[in-house]
């Protein structure tokens, strides 16, 4: 870490307002992008210097990153790997190292340009180049896709081909990590990203939409930003809330259950607060509606309990007259509460 302290204290900061943190990134193969220590070094030199970083960052950072990218922008940057002085197979090494230090922590390949542009010889590498980690027994989680829009808007149905493209790979899940849009015209903007963000939802690999800064004030483009200098929320903030906190949410649904004190729900993905009614008595539950596509909330008199995913929990006793979902995030499933 060039400034561990300073890091240290922000991933604090984070953790105490509820906020996740996303680690980026291990690696960026370039010798543009390396401290100075590591020029010159030679393939043993720089192999030791590059699992110590590895140690460093994860050990520093250990439990406060809910996912890594580990390798930044390999199509770019490959001083390490491809015809560098590692190859690629060490690119496979530190994915297995980077499991080790953080195991259970989803680890990503970033990049730029695969989405957010029509350079189907970079989509094409990139999928090619993370097929061939995996085949060589690589922990590869997930594709980050920068999303970075520096020459304006993309054909939704050529993007949408990309990420069918991108879904076919053999990893876990796919990223938005770095959105922003080069344009003047704030309605264009605002329209762009809500049409950006409905075509990235259809697709369930889907469950993160990171912005590349969002105040105007601290933002490489500042007319990307989501809030104007002064904090006023431009269009596309209002775009961007309209879609998480009304049309992807589920609030407020009230439904009375069956006789045998069942109800079904479709609810977005995300952490879901419930709350069931017997009589008088009133439950809160929070659930955390994860990738399983149904859930179980089993309500007896004493103790309530909340069942695992897609158990097939049901209720002897004390059956519940009423249930209330009052808040939830991202993703339509079926939701089944007994």
């Amino acid at each position: 870490m060039a400034n561990p302290d300073r890091a240290l204290t922000a991933l604090e900061w984070l953790a105490n307002a509820s906020i996740p943190t996303r680690g980026h990134s291990l690696l960026w193969p370039s010798y543009r992008f390396t401290p100075p220590a590591a020029q010159g070094l030679d393939a043993a030199q720089l192999d030791a210097f590059i699992r110590d970083h590895f140690a460093d960052e994860l050990n520093h950072t250990r439990g406060q990153c809910y996912q890594w990218d580990v390798i930044n922008e390999p199509y770019s940057n490959y001083d390490v790997q491809v015809d560098g002085l590692l190859g690629n197979q060490s690119i496979v090494e530190y994915y297995k190292l980077a499991q080790q230090l953080a195991p259970g922590v989803p680890l990503f390949l970033n990049d730029f340009g695969i989405l957010a542009g029509y350079d189907t010889i970079h989509c094409n590498y990139t999928t090619t180049y993370i097929q061939w980690l995996v085949d060589q027994g690589a922990p590869v989680h997930g594709l980050g896709l920068q999303s970075h829009f520096s020459q304006g808007p993309v054909d939704m149905e050529e993007m949408w081909n990309r990420i069918q493209l991108f879904a076919s790979i053999p990893i876990q899940k796919l990223a938005v990590t770095e959105f922003d849009l080069a344009v003047l015209d704030q309605e264009l903007l605002a329209d762009f990203t809500r049409d950006f963000m409905t075509l990235v939802f259809s697709c369930d690999k889907f469950d993160e939409f990171l912005v590349w800064g969002f105040w105007a004030g601290a933002h490489w483009l500042p007319d990307a930003a989501m809030f104007a200098a002064n904090w006023t929320a431009k269009p596309n903030a209002l775009a961007y809330a309209d879609l998480v906190f009304n049309q992807w949410w589920t609030c407020h649904t009230h439904l009375e259950t069956d006789t045998r004190g069942c109800v079904e729900v479709l609810a977005f993905k995300g952490w879901l607060v419930v709350e069931l009614t017997n009589g008088t008595l009133v439950q809160s539950r929070e659930i955390d509606k994860g990738a399983a596509q149904s859930l179980s909330v089993e309500a007896l008199r004493l103790p309530w309990a909340v069942a695992s995913p897609d158990d097939n929990v049901s209720s002897a006793s004390g059956l519940v007259s009423s249930v209330m979902v009052v808040a939830g995030a991202v993703r339509s499933a079926l939701v089944m509460l007994l």
